[in-house]
């Protein structure tokens, strides 16, 4: 999908399934999302030379979203036990529809680092969730579904 997107286009979706067979289904109650991307940094600097030089090294990664507090929903349910129990979510962020497409999606597995709930005097209650890339075999990723 391309070009003029506004949050609202967007959609989060977790796998119910295995990682080679996903189910995505749809975090409906997801609200604000930010997938943070950066590259750790190696300085190569050297006597001779006034400049600084650096070489990139790892990339992280961590998502935060925010989700409306509904105990019967099972992005909720999922998230929260996953938080609890410190097991594997496998994320999809995505600017269409999966599995179907047109969609590029960023895939990645994630640990649930925060899990904070919300309550504020005059607005919805909702779950702050923090994600942070997990080590697992499978490598984060793009991925294109035309």
């Amino acid at each position: 999908m391309a070009g003029n997107l506004v949050g609202l286009d967007m959609k989060a979706y977790f796998n119910s399934a295995s990682y080679a067979t996903p189910t995505w289904v749809l975090i409906a109650t997801c609200r604000d999302v930010t997938l943070d991307m950066s590259r750790g940094t190696a300085d190569l600097s050297r006597r001779g030379s006034t400049w600084r030089r650096n070489r990139g090294t790892l990339k992280e990664g961590t998502v935060s979203m925010e989700i409306i507090y509904d105990t019967a929903d099972a992005a909720y349910d999922k998230l929260s036990a996953a938080f609890l129990a410190g097991t594997i979510v496998d994320i999809a962020l995505a600017d269409g529809t999966l599995p179907t497409g047109p969609a590029e999606y960023f895939r990645s597995e994630y640990e649930v680092t925060g899990f904070s709930r919300n309550e504020p005097l005059e607005d919805a209650v909702t779950i702050s969730v923090e994600l942070t890339i997990a080590a697992t075999v499978n490598e984060p990723n793009f991925v294109t579904v035309p």
